[in-house]
């Protein structure tokens, strides 16, 4: 009886340590996909998540986020694989201190229909979005190092109905540091800075390979993104400006 017992327990034990490790798994599935779709604007989906028992690590399989609405079905972007590496002792506190975030094997796919493109669509939704407020309670998110890597890109371009040309390039890897800030962000607001980089990046090196209204597209795109940045480092640099001078007055 005791034996009976003792094996049913260990059965109950063992179950539950499945559950938990898949629903944990479930958990961080959801979690990416509803921050992917805050950040971009338009459906994502996530392959699988595989959280080490260790903790650690996380690995991303198959990241797709679609195109949005008013273009053909398919993806923007696809994300082969990801792996985040994490400061163990943080995964538990307000504040997760990301040691490395690894993308590799990006897919990109530009698509400028008429006078349309679905990249625009998705820098213009990322650029509405308010990144400078998060919500107090969600998990604040601090990142050393990115890598992204392996990235394909195949622009199309289809005026009136009729595809113009299809055309495929690679774009040379990229990194990161810092991301987050000195305060941390939320998950939705570095998926989209992530992705506005990947955006860019593409949009600066596609400018000069793709004709037509899709490559002055990327070149507005890549115009835009150059501005912005240059007023963001002149309200930082503002901003500095006024605190030295506070702190002389005091």
């Amino acid at each position: 009886m005791l034996k009976k017992i003792i094996m049913w327990g260990l059965f109950i034990v063992i179950i539950g340590l499945i559950i938990a490790y898949f629903g944990r798994n479930w958990l961080v599935e959801r979690a990416v996909e509803a921050g992917g779709e805050y950040a971009v604007g338009t459906k994502t989906v996530l392959g699988s998540a595989e959280v080490s028992l260790r903790g650690g690590r996380l690995d991303l399989n198959d990241l797709e986020v679609r195109n949005p609405t008013g273009f053909e079905g398919g993806d923007l972007l696809d994300i082969k694989f990801g792996r985040v590496v994490v400061d163990a002792g943080s995964i538990f506190g307000h504040e997760v201190v990301v040691d490395t975030l690894l993308l590799d094997g990006i897919k990109v796919s530009l698509t400028q229909v008429d006078n349309k493109g679905n990249f625009l669509v998705v820098l213009d939704h990322i650029k509405g979005l308010d990144m400078g407020s998060s919500d107090e309670d969600s998990k604040k998110i601090k990142i050393t190092h990115v890598s992204v890597q392996n990235i394909s890109v195949e622009g199309s371009l289809t005026l009136l109905g009729k595809r113009q040309y299809k055309k495929s390039f690679n774009v040379d890897g990229f990194a990161m540091q810092n991301v987050g800030g000195a305060d941390g962000s939320s998950l939705r607001q570095i998926i989209a800075l992530v992705v506005k980089e990947i955006l860019s990046k593409t949009a600066a090196a596609g400018s000069g390979q793709l004709s037509g209204k899709l490559g002055e597209s990327l070149s507005q795109a890549k115009n835009n993104v150059l501005k912005q940045a240059d007023s963001q480092i002149k309200n930082k640099i503002e901003d500095l400006g006024k605190k030295l001078i506070g702190g002389d007055n005091k």
